[in-house]
């Protein structure tokens, strides 16, 4: 530790004042700075959720698939099946129907048909 005096500093001395310009620059590094790393954090936040989700995803589908045997046996009766096999048959029908009556009119649309000439 020094014992000399401390005198006081001349004004022609004194560091000048930081510009403003300066100022801002610094300012806007930080706030940019701080932005990115706060979104970094957030994606890292999200990674972690979503690598807990797959792991709670596979340790259920896991329990279920031991047990749940004898369960999905009881949906392929004669009595479940053949009623969906025919509500998917109609489903389907109509579907088909839908799209060919929508090419027909898109057909008979065209300026090449034989009702425009």
């Amino acid at each position: 530790m020094s014992t000399a005096p401390l005198e006081p500093l001349n004004s022609q001395e004194l560091p000048a004042p930081p510009v403003a310009n300066q100022l801002v620059r610094h300012q806007s590094a930080i706030v940019w700075s701080s932005f990115f790393l706060a979104l970094l954090q957030s994606i890292c936040g999200a990674f972690v959720a979503i690598d807990g989700l797959r792991v709670v995803l596979g340790i259920s589908s896991l329990a279920l698939s031991t047990g749940a045997a004898a369960a999905i046996d009881g949906f392929h009766v004669g009595w479940i099946r053949i009623p969906m096999m025919a509500i998917a048959l109609l489903g389907s029908s109509l579907s088909l129907g839908i799209l060919c009556m929508f090419a027909i009119f898109a057909i008979a649309l065209l300026p090449n048909s034989a009702k425009n000439h």
